[in-house]
């Protein structure tokens, strides 16, 4: 069977569709009133640091994966990468 011939159209529709997607969603970013982001720097780098590092929104809104279960999936998940990367920078 001639593979190029199979997966040509395929290919051209699949670059086709994410061309199509891609402007769809650029035009309506484009439709986006422009904002004055330099107003106030102390306050947005106190915003930032409050719900980005902080994670106000996490602790103010507790969900499943924030319970003590899913803490303890993470310690077990991460528990060998840390392995890893402890092994791997020192010599045998």
């Amino acid at each position: 069977m001639n593979q190029p011939a199979i997966f040509a159209p395929i290919l051209i529709a699949s670059i086709a569709l994410f061309c199509y997607s891609s402007y769809r969603r650029l035009s309506l970013v484009a439709i986006g009133a422009a904002e004055e982001r330099a107003d106030n720097p102390g306050a947005r780098l106190r915003a930032t640091l409050t719900y980005a590092f902080g994670q106000k929104r996490v602790v103010a809104r507790p969900s499943v994966s924030t319970t003590p279960s899913s803490s303890g999936r993470f310690s077990f998940y991460s528990s060998p990468t840390a392995e890893f990367l402890v092994r791997g920078s020192s010599p045998p």
